[in-house]
């Protein structure tokens, strides 16, 4: 469960970010598109961290034979990805709309 649930989601997320990209392609490049399709990729990156994170455990209980109702599976190291999701909202919410306006004048 702590493994199929990632990859499942992990998969659906494929399916999104090849129709993210296709839109990028066929469209005018626009911002929105753009941002759908960056914010894709940085889940993808965390959902395969998240699902090496929870095999790492796993392998870990294995080893070292712990008792499955004491066992922690993944770690907190997980939540690292709240910082790079608060990049990317500040640079998509506040600097591009202020670079679109630039290039649009030009």
């Amino acid at each position: 469960m702590y493994i199929i649930f990632p990859i499942i989601a992990l998969l659906f997320n494929i399916l999104v970010l090849g129709a993210s990209i296709y839109r990028v392609i066929i469209s005018e490049n626009k911002i929105n598109e753009i941002s759908i399709a960056v914010l894709n990729i940085i889940i993808a990156v965390n959902l395969v961290y998240i699902i090496i994170q929870n095999i790492k455990s796993i392998i870990k209980i294995l080893k070292n034979n712990i008792n499955i109702n004491e066992a922690v599976i993944g770690n907190n190291k997980i939540y690292s990805f709240i910082y790079i999701y608060g990049i990317y909202s500040f640079i998509f919410s506040f600097i591009a709309p202020i670079v679109m306006v630039f290039l649009k004048n030009k």
